[in-house]
């Protein structure tokens, strides 16, 4: 991924003027490549990030990597107040207004900054009042420093993705991740322990900081300035995602909670080794909503616009939806033994089975969750959410003794309650998405994208027992892709889009080539 310099727009747009939509000709196409963009660099990040945890694990020990894993899970739910929802409003705003991009950067850094001192304060209040020695606090308040250059860091990223420079946004990820490993593993080499891992982390974030400013620099985007109204504005308007973003991090505390309550620890540490599967299983439907975000905003005051760009994205999603619930059905067993160790976690291929009819909704409720935001919805939604997480709990109150009585396996009512909870959230969407965007050619794909993976679900279940995963898995990719190809799910269309993103380097919209 490498980013060129683009000239210098000589007349940038005024703020409140909205950049015209890009052809919808060229929408699928630049939706795929910003897509292959976020796809690599997730994939680089995710590699280094392993990387790093071995290490740290390794030279740090069992105490001061506890420590570490307790001040990062601080500084993790900081970040919710920090972003407060820009991840969403600040591309929704920088694709739909293309000069208030500089206005919009310094006054999403201003409400970071402002954010951190408030964080630091009550969070260090809180650790106070749950009995954390005064240590632990310290290394709280110095990790959060690091986090705020990394937070200020991402608010570049948001506005390359609203410019649609996913390019940008990924080579800033992944440099950041590459300082992050190349100046603590060192620390680590040579007896620094965890005041050094925190310090050289902090470090990595400051350069990786001046590099996204020098990206920014490079693709000549407008200058940078402040705003108290438009802080403001983000404090408003973000609100509503970030209530949704609080949910979902709740969500994740109460099943975990909630779990260990009513289940011995063994199945817990089940439901977490299934977790960590579930958790990358979800990525690709995180990146595929990113990269369609940016044009369902320029295009949420053209109705029918909007329904063509969002067909045309939830149809590949849809696909990849069916494949991966399939695949996750399947192959769950395969996939724990190969990771973890069918002797010491078996019963977690069961915890995937009951989860992947919930894969196939989650990825749908992400993308549709996308087109809600650029309708206006995002309270509604959000409501939703908060509705959908309470009956989910309530569900889990029941059903997990159930399951443990039966089965021994009480995360199995977990994951069959948050299949419940994305049921409301897939209503809720469909209710609240502008109308005219989600009409009967959307509806007869999610049709499609059952029937093809019913059938392949069929087909390799039919395949001799004694055929080995290796070789069932491959069946199972070409069979789906038959299957999908016959039902029009997957046309020409989409295998030129695909195609294209191999093809010429995309620049900015508003930007000359």
């Amino acid at each position: 991924m490498t980013l060129s310099a683009a000239p210098r727009e000589a007349s940038p747009v005024p703020f409140g003027v909205r950049v015209a939509a890009p052809p919808l000709a060229d929408a699928s196409g630049r939706v795929a490549k910003n897509a292959m963009h976020l796809f690599l660099g997730q994939g680089a990040t995710t590699c280094l990030s392993m990387v790093l945890s071995a290490m740290l694990g390794r030279f740090l020990g069992s105490a001061d990597f506890g420590v570490l894993y307790l001040v990062t899970s601080m500084c993790i739910a900081s970040t919710v107040f920090l972003e407060w929802g820009q991840s969403v409003h600040l591309v929704r705003e920088v694709a739909r207004e293309g000069g208030s991009a500089g206005i919009l950067l310094g006054s999403g850094v201003a409400f970071r900054v402002l954010s951190a001192v408030a964080v630091a304060v009550v969070g260090s209040a809180l650790a106070a009042l749950l009995g954390y020695d005064g240590r632990t606090r310290l290394l709280f308040l110095a990790m959060l420093l690091g986090w705020l250059l990394l937070s200020v860091g991402q608010a570049f990223g948001t506005i390359f993705r609203g410019r649609e420079r996913m390019d940008a946004d990924a080579l800033v990820t992944v440099v950041t991740k590459v300082l992050t490993v190349a100046l603590t593993v060192p620390a680590l080499v040579l007896g620094g322990r965890l005041v050094s891992v925190i310090v050289a982390q902090a470090v990595a974030a400051a350069l990786a900081l001046g590099f996204a400013f020098s990206c920014y620099r490079r693709l000549r985007l407008p200058r940078i300035a402040f705003s108290s109204a438009t802080v403001r504005n983000i404090a408003v308007n973000g609100t509503p995602i970030a209530a949704m973003s609080i949910a979902v991090v709740l969500q994740v505390y109460v099943d975990a909670v909630v779990l260990s309550k009513l289940s011995p620890v063994s199945v817990v540490g089940w439901y977490g080794a299934a977790k960590n599967i579930m958790n990358a299983l979800i990525m690709p439907a995180a990146i595929l909503g990113s990269a369609s975000f940016p044009a369902f905003s320029r295009l949420a005051h053209a109705p029918r616009d909007l329904g063509l760009a969002v067909r045309a994205s939830l149809r590949p999603l849809l696909g990849l939806a069916a494949l991966g619930a399939v695949g996750t059905y399947l192959f769950a067993d395969f996939a724990i033994s190969v990771v973890y160790s069918r002797a010491k976690f078996g019963p977690s291929a069961a915890i995937l089975q009951v989860f992947a009819p919930a894969l196939l909704l989650l990825y749908t409720n992400v993308l549709l969750s996308m087109v809600v935001f650029v309708g206006g919805k995002a309270k509604l939604l959000a409501a939703s959410k908060v509705l959908a997480v309470l009956v989910g709990t309530g569900l889990e109150l029941l059903w997990i003794p159930v399951c443990q009585a039966r089965w021994g396996n009480g995360a199995l009512g977990v994951v069959a309650a948050f299949g419940v909870s994305e049921l409301i959230m897939l209503a809720a969407s469909l209710a609240l998405a502008p109308r005219g965007s989600i009409g009967l050619p959307v509806l007869v794909d999610g049709g499609r994208a059952l029937l093809a993976g019913a059938a392949t679900l069929v087909a390799v279940r039919a395949l001799p027992s004694t055929w080995s995963p290796l070789v069932q898995l491959p069946c199972c990719l070409l069979g789906f892709a038959g299957f999908a190809a016959v039902s029009g799910l997957l046309s020409r269309a989409d295998l030129q889009v695909f195609r294209g993103m191999l093809g010429r380097r995309q620049t900015a919209p508003g930007v000359a080539p």
